[in-house]
């Protein structure tokens, strides 16, 4: 049973480093240009430490199934969010695609990990990330797609460190490999680093967000409610009926309340597609999430 004194703390503790962040921003004490270099910190270097140094202390009598559970039902649950968000927007419209992406790819690094760790501890929050594994994947491959039609995959793209990370912390867990004491110290404390700089950032970012763009288009509000309340029905319901252990139950009801991933908006902006409409519903839901996380799982996580 989740402690929801612990959980309201911990969102409390994230939003007002949120407003720090947001503060920042407003006060030009880091520019676009400077956040996002520390963006690419957080998600090239810290996030990665972060991922491997909760496998790093999981002790080997940890029952596996957990996570090889999590490998597959990672991808059903990619595969099959996919699915839905086509059948959803089967009548195309030109934004539509950039709606799909605000649906389907949450915030599971900058977001999930910190809440996760709160909640469940380390191990958890190593499975957590192998559940999403597969984002790392398909967004670069489905999601680009959605918003430039004729870009080229990058393999260095493909490859990328979120998605290495996992795959070294997989080969630590099941070969159970030993790193040196130097670097297990180094993972740790530069993991524990990206927890605080992650909601910096989210912060700053927003700061730069016109609150003009963010509440005149009146469906940013309809997707905003899609996000943070219809998608964590359905995962609920995805998690009544899927095999597998409470935690990951817990796990995937949790996923489903994350807001749009950053990366949604990154991308809007680098190709000039719907940009304004990425950014609003980061933002929405973003703010949001510090309220849907704590009720969905108050009302879920007791009927699962």
């Amino acid at each position: 049973m989740i402690d929801f004194f612990v959980l309201c703390k911990t969102m409390l503790e994230l939003f007002a480093l949120l407003c720090i962040g947001w503060f920042i921003g407003k006060t030009k004490h880091v520019n676009e240009s400077g956040n996002n270099q520390i963006s690419w910190l957080i998600a090239s270097v810290l996030n990665p430490c972060l991922i491997i140094a909760a496998v790093l202390d999981t002790p080997q009598s940890q029952d596996s199934s957990i996570v090889n559970q999590a490998i597959w039902i990672g991808w059903v649950l990619y595969i099959v969010s996919i699915l839905v968000a086509e059948l959803f927007f089967s009548i195309k419209k030109e934004e539509h695609n950039i709606y799909k992406l605000v649906c389907i790819f949450a915030n599971t690094g900058f977001i999930g990990f910190p809440i996760v760790r709160a909640l469940f501890g380390d191990f958890a929050m190593f499975v957590f990330s192998v559940l999403h594994m597969p984002f790392n994947i398909i967004f670069y491959i489905y999601g680009i797609k959605q918003v430039q039609k004729n870009s080229k995959l990058s393999m260095a793209e493909l490859f990328n460190p979120g998605l290495i990370a996992s795959i070294l912390a997989l080969g630590i867990y099941y070969f159970h490999w030993q790193l040196p004491e130097v670097l297990s110290y180094i993972c740790t404390q530069l993991g524990n680093a990206s927890i605080p700089l992650s909601m910096l950032v989210i912060g700053i970012s927003l700061s730069f967000i016109p609150l003009s763009i963010v509440f005149k288009n009146r469906k940013n509000y309809f997707y905003t409610f899609i996000k943070l309340i219809a998608c964590p029905i359905l995962f609920f319901l995805f998690a009544k009926v899927i095999p597998c252990t409470m935690l990951l139950k817990q796990l995937l009801v949790l996923s489903g309340a994350m807001p749009t991933a950053a990366m949604v908006s990154i991308i809007a902006n680098q190709y000039n597609y719907h940009k304004e409409i990425a950014n609003a519903n980061v933002f929405l839901t973003t703010l949001g999430s510090m309220i849907a996380i704590p009720l969905v799982c108050t009302i879920f996580f007791p009927m699962l």
